[in-house]
């Protein structure tokens, strides 16, 4: 995992320019949760420090796989533990699905009831951005 290479390089950056990490890993049969704690362990084991709330370094982490996003954002309810890696159709909707993250993610946004729990948690990491 290169996690803690591109944490240490942003924050080396991040004192002489504007820099912002987006880190985007799936969950796979995991939570997020745990894969959270997976990328603090990387940069504990790597001797740095963990992250704080104030750095520019956004987890996205889609449970199970990128393709539960893709769906939910292009409107269909999907299910966080079931596997839609193979579903058919879902390269022509990804322009659709990441315009629908960014509505979702903006201030006072009405994200819908059929939004699941590791978009929601996306939306509160991007904001760390603003």
């Amino acid at each position: 995992m290169q996690y803690g290479k591109h944490v240490q390089t942003c924050r080396e950056r991040a004192a002489t320019a504007s820099t912002e990490l987006i880190v985007v890993v799936d969950a796979d049969s995991g939570t997020v949760e745990n894969r959270s704690r997976q990328l603090a362990k990387a940069l504990s084991n790597g001797g740095q420090e963990t992250r704080n709330e104030t750095e520019p370094i956004v987890h996205l982490i889609p449970r199970r796989n990128i393709e539960t996003w893709i769906l939910c954002l292009a409107g269909q309810v999907v299910d966080e533990n079931a596997d839609y890696k193979q579903r058919t159709g879902v390269d022509e909707m990804i322009k659709p699905a990441a315009l629908e993250f960014f509505t979702w993610s903006r201030q006072n946004a009405h994200v819908p009831e059929r939004c699941i729990e590791s978009i929601h948690l996306a939306i509160h990491e991007i904001k760390r951005l603003e």
